[in-house]
């Protein structure tokens, strides 16, 4: 299973990240989806439980600005903070290990990460990475905490600094070409190192065990142009599901086809009603709005 999505955003791509196994088709489901309106054209969404309710919160960051925009679950009150400039990436994590997502983002320009601790409110500076990387911020080192990680796309390599002590992991897997999935995808606690090769559809995963012993296993699901989303499983979350933008249907094991959003927008799931279930969700960038379906109606397939 998977812990965390690894969202990027780099000026004129999103990349959204998954891996997967065969699926059982029962019928799509259409059922309507509540439409609020927030943020603008340019924006990138950062969803993510930033107020510590367990609900996933709405949030924008605009690189034209550097603000971040969050409506908070908890109260529907707006919490806004300028933080970052064009041309950073937004990586919001939780790096204090407090429950909360910390306001991030990483820099290309000088592989800086410049994160808001939301224990203290303080800004603190990390140099990891470089230019090219693609940041992938997870507990790799299973304290609670996300680690500075980044992936490096020429040689397929993940490079992390452990937030329980300080020191580095270097891991190989996957070839130039391969795209970074962070995330627990495998039976023991903390995120694996995994990657999916859009040319096969292929998800490659290395997991660690207690005792060091390296596994390393394949899945081949989904096809050119589909949008990874393991946050969206419904039942067990993070799991096995892909977003067809040119037909807006999301496709997850044992689960009904559902049908929601249109090429152009972004898949955004979330935890927004807080019971539980994950709701299926897209933001549209056309016009800054946010279309939520609750799952909570629907019921697991054993």
């Amino acid at each position: 299973m998977f812990t965390q999505k690894a969202y990027v955003f780099n000026g004129s791509f999103t990349l959204y990240l998954i891996t997967g196994v065969v699926f059982m088709a029962l019928g799509i489901h259409t059922a309507a989806a509540s439409v609020i309106q927030f943020g603008q054209a340019g924006d990138v969404p950062v969803p993510g439980t930033y107020d510590g309710d367990n609900k996933t919160d709405i949030a924008v960051w605009r690189p034209s600005t550097g603000l971040w925009q969050i409506k908070n679950s908890s109260n529907n009150q707006i919490t806004t903070k300028q933080w970052g400039t064009g041309g950073d990436i937004p990586v919001p994590a939780d790096f204090d290990g407090d429950g909360k997502k910390d306001i991030a983002v990483w820099r290309p320009s000088t592989g800086t990460w410049h994160v808001v601790k939301s224990t203290t409110g303080t800004g603190v500076q990390m140099q990891w990475g470089r230019g090219a990387d693609i940041p992938v911020p997870s507990d790799y080192d299973e304290d609670g905490k996300a680690d500075y990680a980044v992936f490096r796309p020429q040689n397929g390599t993940f490079y992390v600094i452990k937030s329980s002590t300080g020191g580095t992991v270097v891991q190989q897997i996957g070839m130039a070409g391969d795209l970074p999935l962070a995330g627990q995808f495998g039976n023991y606690i903390g995120a694996d190192f995994t990657v999916w090769r859009p040319s096969t559809g292929t998800w490659y995963t290395k997991e660690q065990s207690p005792n060091g012993t390296i596994t390393q296993t394949q899945y081949q699901w989904g096809s050119g142009g589909d949008i990874p989303v393991p946050e969206a499983a419904y039942c067990y979350p993070p799991g096995l599901v892909i977003w067809r933008p040119w037909t807006g249907e999301w496709w997850e094991p044992n689960e009904p086809p559902v049908q929601l959003g249109q090429a152009g927008d972004v898949p955004v799931p979330g935890n927004y009603d807080g019971i539980g279930a994950i709701d299926k969700a897209i933001w549209r960038p056309a016009d800054g709005t946010w279309h939520i379906r609750e799952d909570s109606s629907l019921n697991c397939i054993n």
